[in-house]
């Protein structure tokens, strides 16, 4: 069966709503001690790229939070939404392998989630492919791995498992 992934060009609007944001969760942590390795590499920058294009998708106000994580990034008919971006290594190409994975780090504040969106960049940061969602309740039942440099644990979730973006 082939999910329905939606694909959202990144724009200004989108780019200057993640600076924003990012920002001000960069100024925030460090006021707060928090560890250096979330600073690296625009961490802050890209998860807001695919949060952005996700609110761009729901058709919700690309806001500028004023405020740190509050365990999920924003609410769909009641549903708390946590979002989890990175940047794929080439661009996407479909029909995307059932062994496509996506990770889930351990110690993720996921108590106030209901679902996991996925967005996966386009190397260029020019687009944002929603891949899917997985609802937070089945994470106990997939393994958790340590792979390469990884500093924490993550669940490992298959694409074959993931939720097309049709029946979010």
């Amino acid at each position: 069966m082939i999910k329905k992934i939606v694909t959202i060009e990144i724009d200004q609007e989108i780019k200057e709503a993640a600076r924003a944001n990012s920002d001000f969760c960069v100024q925030e942590s460090k006021k707060r001690g928090v560890a250096p390795v979330y600073l690296r590499k625009d961490a802050f920058y890209i998860g807001f790229l695919g949060e952005m294009a996700a609110r761009r998708y729901f058709r919700l106000p690309l806001e500028v939070k004023h405020y740190l994580d509050l365990g999920y990034d924003f609410v769909v008919n009641g549903i708390k939404v946590d979002v989890k971006t990175s940047i794929l290594q080439k661009p996407l190409q479909e029909p995307v392998r059932e062994g496509f994975r996506f990770l889930v780090a351990t110690d993720e504040r996921l108590d106030q989630v209901d679902r996991i969106l996925f967005v996966r960049l386009h190397p260029e940061l020019s687009k944002a492919h929603l891949m899917g969602w997985f609802p937070k309740v089945e994470l106990p039942k997939y393994p958790v791995m340590k792979y390469g440099k990884m500093v924490i644990p993550a669940y490992v979730i298959y694409y074959a498992y993931v939720e097309g973006m049709d029946t979010f």
